[in-house]
Formats: C-alpha cells, structure tokens, sequence
C-alpha cells in the first residue's frame, strides 16, 4: 500500500489534481491540433527572443544598439513576422481535417 501511495504522489497529474481539483478533464478535452499549435508558438518566440539576445549582446553597446545592430534588429523582426505567418498558414493546412459539414454546406 506505501508502494503505491508514493507512487501516485510523484505522479505530476497528481500534484496538478491537489492543487486545481480534478484536471483529467480538461486534460483530455486539449486536441492534438491545439497541442501542435502551441507548442510552434513557444518554439518560435523562444528563438525569436534567444535572436533579440543575442542581437543585443553583439552589436549593443551600455546605452544604444547601433546603427548596424538596428538594421539587424529590423530585419529579424521582419523574417520573424513573415516566419510565424507561413508557420501559421502551414499549421492550417497540415492539421485540418478536410472540410466540415458546414463549409460544405455553404458552398452547395
């Protein structure tokens, strides 16, 4: 019986489930979609935000970035939204599930 007892007590659900109540339900209604969504998204602020370090640390100086440093910060910024917008447009097309009764509906 202390087998299992601390083993359900180092089982993250269960630390999740004392804390906010029971979230196997809401754990369950997450799709596989939304999973894949997300996790891009943190994927590609982390890079957006490690480039921005990064850009910072070598071309900035105490006060100021620099003249070529900003055109560099520019033009991350710029492949950045161009970047998340053709991750968002594959993200669509790679994840739908065709058409739903309703899409075809409306274009009958």
């Amino acid at each position: 019986m202390t087998d299992r007892s601390n083993r359900d007590a180092d089982h993250p659900l269960t630390a999740l489930r004392h804390a906010f109540g029971r979230t196997d339900e809401f754990i369950g209604m997450i799709d596989r979609e939304s999973l894949i969504e997300a996790a891009a998204a943190l994927v590609s602020v982390g890079a957006m935000l490690g480039t921005l370090v990064y850009i910072g640390s070598t071309y900035g100086t105490a006060n100021a970035l620099g003249d070529e440093g900003a055109k560099v910060m520019v033009g991350v910024i710029v492949a950045f939204i161009v970047f998340v917008t053709l991750l968002g447009v594959g993200l669509a097309y790679t994840t739908s599930e065709g058409a739903t009764a309703d899409e075809t509906d409306a274009t009958a």
